[in-house]
């Protein structure tokens, strides 16, 4: 029995995924993720300063140390407060994210990101010192010299900052390609007409800059959220965006 051929898209039609994908949305979706991914690594300096600020911070003298979570955090200092945790509550990714509990009333005081190395090094009704970096939780210690760093420790915080914002700009040049693509083969920017959007055997200008930052970018995220060390993740992320110039030469040769 042969298939039935669906009708064409209306412009009115909101439930129709060519409502969605006519080629002036897909330019403005590629104009808001490129400036989410902007404005995501414009965060990237000030996390750098914190990541050597705290590296070389000592820890706040116990007068400083605040009796709630009401009082202004200390500044340039790590606070060291007892907490019990609550976990591991799992995200949807690799790692989990712990809940940090005062007092006999186990009011929630903050929560932390952890790694998934880091989350097996703890458990749930565990009593742990925490280590704060202007308010927020960046090490536990479960027992004297024993570190369980959180995601905001140290060069993970930028890391994860930089990997993220990387992914997120990639994908504006995608959309970029994808508008261009459907522009050609629609009536016009509003049009609701053209062929799908998909893959393109050829690689573009846009989809190699779109590779460029975020094949890296996710050979970073990986061991990162692994609880792998700075120097593998950047590595790996290194790795990753040397094979890709390498193919997109490759692939800009043979065209020629």
């Amino acid at each position: 029995m042969a298939r039935r051929r669906r009708t064409p898209a209306r412009p009115w039609q909101v439930w129709r995924r060519a409502f969605w994908t006519r080629p002036i949305l897909l330019l403005a979706y590629a104009l808001l993720v490129g400036a989410g991914g902007v404005l995501t690594l414009l965060a990237v300096p000030a996390d750098v300063e914190d990541a050597y600020a705290m590296a070389r911070a000592d820890e706040c003298p116990r007068a400083a140390v605040r009796p709630n979570a009401e009082v202004d955090a200390p500044r340039d200092c790590l606070e060291r407060i007892p907490v019990t945790l609550s976990g591991p509550h799992y995200r949807r990714g690799p790692g989990s994210e712990w809940w940090l509990h005062l007092g006999v009333d186990r009011a929630i005081y903050a929560d932390a990101d952890v790694s998934t190395a880091g989350s097996n090094r703890l458990s749930d009704g565990d009593q742990v010192e925490a280590l704060l970096w202007e308010g927020e939780p960046v090490l536990f210690e479960p027992a004297p010299g024993d570190r369980v760093e959180t995601d905001g420790w140290g060069h993970r915080g930028w890391l994860l900052t930089l990997v993220i914002g990387l992914f997120v700009l990639s994908g504006s040049p995608m959309l970029l390609q994808s508008a261009r693509f459907k522009r050609k083969t629609a009536g016009g920017w509003w049009s609701v007409d053209g062929d799908e959007v998909g893959l393109l055997p050829v690689l573009t200008p846009l989809m190699a800059v779109a590779c460029l930052l975020g094949v890296p970018a996710m050979l970073g995220f990986v061991p990162l959220m692994l609880g792998a060390g700075t120097a593998w993740v950047i590595c790996l992320a290194a790795l990753g965006l040397a094979l890709t110039l390498f193919a997109i030469v490759k692939q800009a040769t043979r065209d020629h």
